[in-house]
């Protein structure tokens, strides 16, 4: 985006596939997971757009000197750096992805979201199979790998059997 708000730059892009449709649709699933980032960043945060279904991933270096947020939908994707030139500690405040990039991303994100409107969503594969597991909640698996037993066991350990 330019400073009056227009778009710079609209990449088309040459189709190659690097990884397989399922296990692709997963990793978006699992990074535009609101629900899941719930525990780790309260809800209503920076990552999170009303409305929208968006997949983000945030990441902050171990000597806190800069961080990043970046997040994608089928029709965008924007990625925000924050930090020092010169390599000192952030402020502490700012030091982590969720509260240094991430507000910034989400301003951009859901300028381009509200204005430009989403074109595509993510399109769940032939090879994907969905089962329902704790709280309820929709999992999916590449099929031939989904969960035999319920999701509950897998998640608390299901009951051994005796030994004779």
């Amino acid at each position: 985006m330019t400073s009056s708000d227009n778009l710079f730059y609209q990449y088309s892009p040459m189709s190659v596939k690097v990884i397989d449709a399922g296990n692709a649709f997963i990793i978006n699933d699992i990074l535009s997971d609101n629900f899941a980032r719930r525990w780790a960043f309260g809800s209503n945060s920076a990552l999170e757009i009303n409305g929208f279904k968006v997949a983000v991933k945030t990441g902050t270096t171990d000597e806190k000197k800069d961080n990043w947020t970046i997040g994608y939908t089928p029709d965008y994707i924007v990625a925000v750096w924050v930090g020092n030139n010169n390599n000192q500690p952030m402020n502490p405040y700012l030091a982590s992805g969720i509260t240094g990039a991430a507000p910034i991303w989400n301003r951009m994100m859901s300028f381009l979201l509200k204005n430009y409107g989403i074109k595509s969503q993510f399109i769940e594969p032939e090879n994907i199979v969905e089962k329902i597991c704790y709280f309820g909640k929709m999992e999916y698996f590449v099929k031939g790998t989904e969960i035999k037993a319920s999701c509950r066991d897998n998640l608390f350990g299901a009951t051994p059997s005796p030994t004779p």
